[in-house]
């Protein structure tokens, strides 16, 4: 099971990220549950519709004989296209903000995203993973749909896993039960 990042550890997250050109991309990430490979893919003439994001593709890799990069793609982790509704952002972005995120961010592979990504956390003192902002999106839009629609946008094939994306390693003790916990609670 992963965390979920908090709304408050968000907000200093998200303003580190936007300063990074790179790393900004990372927001489509939380704000829409995509897999970092997914948000990488993204471009404004392709996957950006009036009200919707079409998630058909996700890098694979980069080719470095050309500058910039260039992508080199491949379907989805499901091989099925999926679309998600601009309204189901967890913080209301809107669709000229996320044109402006796909459109202003640069070229990185995925592995160097999460490089970038761990060494930002090992700054800010948390240890959030980028799939964690993919966690986070579940839980938040199961507050606002159904859970058959939040499993049509993280694109699940099972309802079993959209339920493992919504439970938090957080919400457990470490602390070892005692017998009187009860009775001193009480």
């Amino acid at each position: 099971k992963r965390g979920h990042i908090t709304p408050k550890h968000w907000k200093i997250i998200r303003d580190r990220i936007r300063e990074d050109e790179h790393l900004k991309i990372i927001e489509l990430c939380y704000e829409f549950g995509l897999r970092r490979s997914e948000a990488l893919a993204l471009s404004v003439d392709k996957n950006m519709y009036i009200d919707n994001l079409l998630i058909k593709e996700q890098v694979k890799s980069l080719d470095y004989t050309e500058a910039p990069p260039r992508r080199i793609l491949k379907p989805t982790k499901t091989g099925e296209p999926r679309r998600i509704s601009y309204d189901s952002s967890i913080n209301d972005l809107s669709a000229k903000e996320v044109e402006d995120i796909i459109r202003t961010a640069v070229t990185i592979s995925p592995n160097q995203l999460t490089k970038k990504w761990r060494k930002l956390q090992s700054e800010l003192g948390f240890e959030y993973d980028i799939h964690d902002c993919r966690h986070s999106f579940a839980r938040n839009i199961v507050q606002k749909l159904d859970i058959k629609q939040a499993m049509e946008y993280l694109g699940h094939l099972s309802i079993q896993t959209t339920n493992g994306y919504i439970q938090s390693k957080d919400e457990q003790s470490n602390e070892k039960y005692k017998p009187n916990h009860l009775n001193q609670a009480a």
